[in-house]
Parts: C-alpha cells; sequence; structure tokens
C-alpha cells in the first residue's frame, strides 16, 4: 500500500476515533457512537476523497479565548499545562486579551 494511502486511512480512522470520543462525552452510548462517527468520516472521505484539503491552524485564537476565560489570575502554570503551551504563551494570551477586552469596552476620542 502506499505510503499516501496509508495515511489517509490513519487519518479517517484517527478523525472517527476523536468523533466517537466527543459523542460518547454528550452521552451518546458508545456503540452508536462509533456507528455515527463511522457514517460521518465516510461520507466527508466520500465527498472529499482525491482532493487536498488544508486544516487551517487558526484554532489558536478559539484556544486563547478559552484560556482567557479560564485565567483566575494566579493559574498560568495549570493553564499552559491543560493547554499544552508554554507559560510565556498564556502570559501572552491574557496580556492581547485583555487590551481587546478594553479596547472594545472604551469608545475612541474621535467618532468616526
Amino acid at each position: 500500500m502506499s505510503n499516501n494511502k496509508e495515511r489517509a486511512r490513519e487519518l479517517l480512522s484517527d478523525m472517527s476515533a476523536k468523533i466517537a470520543v466527543k459523542l460518547i462525552a454528550i452521552g451518546i452510548a458508545s456503540g452508536k457512537a462509533d456507528e455515527i462517527a463511522h457514517a460521518i468520516t465516510d461520507e466527508m472521505a466520500e465527498d472529499w476523497g482525491g482532493q487536498l484539503v488544508y486544516f487551517p491552524i487558526d484554532l489558536a485564537s478559539r484556544r486563547n479565548l478559552l484560556i482567557y476565560d479560564k485565567f483566575t489570575g494566579d493559574n498560568h502554570a495549570d493553564l499552559a499545562i491543560e493547554f499544552k503551551v508554554s507559560v510565556q504563551h498564556v502570559y501572552r494570551v491574557v496580556k492581547i486579551q485583555r487590551a481587546a477586552e478594553i479596547a472594545l469596552r472604551q469608545s475612541g476620542l474621535f467618532p468616526t
């Protein structure tokens, strides 16, 4: 089997497993979750098969919002572990998100 076909099967298998885990987490029975997950990945393979698909890594913005939402003022290290980022990254996220939040609340000096 070619390396590309093997990687494609690995990707679909991984996607199916991750979907099943999320379905089980919301209360769907394991067998039914696996069935739904396989149906989703089969349909995706049928619809997108043979095409180059790019998954953007801009999930960071959503992750950063979660980090900021969970920030309590003294849990930098805990958040770094939870989100698998450095403590410095948590400090940076908090600083950026706090500045954005303040900017939204403050009106400008000159209306546009």
